[in-house]
């Protein structure tokens, strides 16, 4: 059973110290999953109607099932808001992962349909507490991401990934890890080489046991860390540029 945010006193409520931290961290998830269902809802409906109005040439590309495959490059920040840090931040120890921002760089391969594999390198800089200044969370990732709505200037789209991790001080390592990301959002063109990138990520990892600078051992246990980004990034279609 989950532990509870808050209970009834008489006519009052009382919430418990201990859990208004995770309390908080329940709500930011599921606004976050909230925005993001709404924002992909009504881009949908948009398209819809441009469709209805325009059809295909309502976009300023050609339709992407009538061109080859392409290459793609994305150059993104990210706040990230941590949610869960049960792994590195057991109970009774000073936390060394809090809220912090991210700055990542991926090279896709898209396919005609919208599906395309992806390679990329994200470095997380987090707020280390008292413990340390700043923690950073390298990320080596791949994996796939699928366009849902195709011919328009705003596309949705939703994808998956594996990472492996460093984690440490911004440049000295701790300890390594792995973890999956379930991310999604919009593209928005603007021409036929650029598109602006709005998107949410939720990942969840782990990683192998290590001494932190307080001498605490941590990650002994089996257990996971989760956090959350907002993304905006630019996408640049580099057969565009060539041709231009």
């Amino acid at each position: 059973m989950g532990q509870v945010c808050a209970r009834t006193i008489g006519r009052g409520v009382k919430v418990s110290t201990s859990n208004q931290w995770k309390c908080s961290r329940r709500a930011e998830v599921k606004w976050f999953a909230a925005f993001l269902f709404f924002h992909l809802t009504q881009v949908q409906a948009q398209n819809r109607g441009e469709q209805g109005q325009e059809g295909a040439s309502g976009s300023i590309l050609p339709l992407p099932s009538e061109l080859p495959a392409w290459w793609e490059l994305e150059v993104s920040g990210a706040a990230i808001f941590a949610l869960e840090m049960q792994g590195i931040c057991p109970r009774g120890l000073e936390c060394i992962f809090h809220n912090g921002f991210g700055l990542g760089a991926t090279v896709l391969r898209r396919e005609p349909q919208g599906l395309a594999w992806n390679l990329g390198y994200t470095a997380w800089v987090a707020d280390g507490g008292a413990i340390y200044e700043a923690v950073g969370l390298h990320a080596f990732r791949a994996g796939l991401r699928q366009l849902l709505e195709m011919g328009f200037r705003i596309q949705p789209w939703i994808g998956a990934e594996l990472a492996v991790l460093v984690l440490g001080d911004p440049l000295r390592p701790l300890t390594g890890g792995a973890g999956v990301t379930m991310l999604g959002g919009v593209h928005g063109e603007l021409s036929a080489a650029f598109n602006l990138l709005f998107g949410g990520e939720v990942s969840l990892w782990s990683t192998l046991p290590f001494q932190s600078a307080d001498g605490a051992r941590r990650a002994e246990m089996p257990s996971f860390n989760l956090l959350s980004s907002l993304t905006v990034g630019v996408m640049v279609r580099l057969d565009s540029l060539k041709r231009s």
